[in-house]
């Protein structure tokens, strides 16, 4: 009896680690090929910041005055949680020293009970403010998290507003938030990835965040739904990233006919989309309806690019067999 109690209290957990871990580990391969299409680095290299917040003792922004072998000096100093000294110093490794120079403005996580404090994060999780915005938005960033550290749904909505807004290394925080395997919150309700879909597909928002969304709804059934009834409406020069997860997304639904979907695809603008189509439709084998063949038959014989229309032979073939 004992064992099958512990064995019904295990499994949930168990699953929900196993399905978060999956979509961590796919995202980041995902982020990566999006990423240089797109121009643009989001995938998730930090540490989550629950992680790096469990370590530290105070959190605090500051400027830096000086810059010494084994010690950074920091002044103007005011704490975002727990207690800090207007000044103080940092131990500083020189093997491994943080990107700070003199002059700098810093959000840094602080370890230990009194100055010289020891630095939380990796010289790569290092939060620089560039400027004066960097600085107010970060700092507005930072204490909407500490203000609920202790409810863990309420991270959620924190961290779509760091993607929301970014800038890109917030907005990577944020990515590395939402998939973090050991967050207390997963999953993700099946309404947030319909959510996601829906927003990867909203002109009012910036293009990044919409790239960023669109990956994370395509691991939600929900999400992927929304990201290919998208696809259906979206303009033949809509983004390319975007609408190659979509392609994706649409085979992989099954609330209704993908065809329609793909053969949008094929229409698109951008060669390497129309490739994201052909292999979408190759998936479908025996679900490929009579017009996406005809339409895969047309870019087999009148598409600009040789290896596209080569791309689309392979692709009749496997759907003619």
């Amino acid at each position: 009896m004992v064992r099958a109690l512990r064995g019904a209290s295990l499994c949930p957990l168990l699953r929900r680690s196993v399905g978060a871990v999956v979509l961590a580990l796919a995202l980041g391969v995902t982020l990566a090929v999006v990423a240089a299409r797109a121009q643009h680095p989001i995938a998730p290299t930090t540490r989550a910041l629950p992680e790096r917040m469990a370590l530290a003792d105070a959190v605090a922004v500051a400027r830096v005055a000086a810059v010494d072998l084994g010690r950074i000096r920091l002044e103007e100093a005011r704490a975002l949680s727990g207690s800090v000294p207007a000044s103080f110093e940092v131990k500083r490794a020189p093997g491994s020293p943080p990107p700070l120079a003199v002059g700098d403005r810093a959000i840094l996580l602080l370890r230990g009970a009194r100055a010289p404090y020891v630095l939380v994060d990796k010289p790569e999780e290092t939060i620089r403010l560039a400027d004066a915005a960097a600085e107010t938005r970060w700092v507005a960033a930072i204490s909407a998290w500490l203000a609920v550290r202790e409810r863990p749904r309420a991270w959620v909505p924190v961290y779509l507003d760091w993607v929301d807004g970014g800038p890109d290394t917030l907005r990577e925080l944020g990515v590395r938030g939402l998939t973090d395997p050991k967050a207390p919150f997963q999953p993700l309700a099946p309404e947030i990835y319909a959510d996601l879909g829906r927003a990867a597909w909203d002109p009012q928002r910036l293009l990044p965040a919409r790239r960023t969304y669109a990956i994370l709804a395509r691991f939600g059934p929900k999400g992927a739904e929304q990201l290919a009834e998208g696809m259906r409406s979206a303009p033949l020069d809509c983004d390319a990233a975007i609408a190659e997860i979509a392609l994706n997304a649409a085979t992989a639904q099954t609330a209704f006919e993908p065809g329609p979907i793909l053969i949008r695809g094929l229409d698109h603008g951008d060669a390497e989309v129309r490739r994201s189509a052909l292999q979408a439709a190759q998936s479908l084998r025996g679900r490929a309806n009579a017009e996406l063949k005809a339409r895969i038959e047309r870019v087999a014989r009148e598409d600009g690019e040789a290896w596209l229309r080569a791309d689309a032979e392979r692709a009749l073939a496997l759907l003619n067999p």
